[in-house]
């Protein structure tokens, strides 16, 4: 609940002055210093706010098992849960989580639709992060929201690419030529996903160590 309240009030702070692009629909100032967010099993790993909606967009996963992978929408002038965004055969289907969710501060600008509001969103096999790396095994994928439609507009298996051969994504972040970077942990990775999710790109892998050998996925 701390990581929640130190995040939430950084946000706060930087949705009054985002450095990125100019807000198409400006945020109105936060009457509340602080965010207590009440919502059922919320492990609060990632948050961000969206400025087009004015909405806060959080990871909702069980903090007991990390495997009820959903995303909370969060309303902190009503101080309300708005819904709760639910995925088939992930939310609440081992091994996955939800980690990254982000924003995408560029999608007004380039859309001709000028209220586009989309968000990138990181499903994470478990094994990479319960076992510190040693196994990589299970996929991990980026789904694309709409945000005004409620739909998804894509998704894209990030371990089509991998191949077991690295793992663990814990964070993603937007650019202005429409790409979306994917972090990874175990080793420390970044692959590039273009905004229509087309392909994914190895932008960043180390060389593999001589005596690293994937660990096959579990049947």
């Amino acid at each position: 609940m701390l990581a929640l309240l130190v995040c939430a009030v950084w946000l706060l702070a930087a949705a009054s002055s985002h450095p990125l692009q100019r807000r198409l629909a400006p945020c109105p100032p936060f009457s509340n210093g602080t965010v207590n967010i009440a919502a059922y099993q919320l492990y609060p790993e990632n948050v961000d706010f969206d400025e087009q909606s004015c909405l806060l967009c959080s990871r909702k996963s069980n903090i007991g098992s990390l495997y009820n992978a959903s995303v909370v929408v969060y309303d902190p002038y009503k101080a309300s849960v708005v819904s709760t965004i639910e995925f088939p055969n992930i939310t609440r289907t081992p091994p996955f989580h939800i980690g990254g969710v982000a924003w995408d501060p560029y999608a007004s600008k380039r859309a001709k639709n000028k209220s586009a509001d989309e968000i990138t969103i990181l499903v994470d096999a478990a094994a990479a992060h319960e076992t510190a790396g040693h196994d990589v095994s299970g996929d991990n994928y980026i789904i694309r929201w709409d945000a005004a439609a409620q739909k998804v507009l894509w998704s894209v298996n990030l371990t089509s690419v991998s191949r077991g051969r690295y793992g663990g994504p814990q964070d993603i972040e937007h650019d202005e030529q429409s790409n979306i970077f994917v972090l990874g942990t175990y080793p420390g990775t970044l692959m590039r996903v273009p905004r229509d999710g087309s392909r994914v790109d190895e932008w960043f892998v180390p060389a593999p160590r001589a005596d690293f050998q994937p660990r096959r996925p579990r049947m």
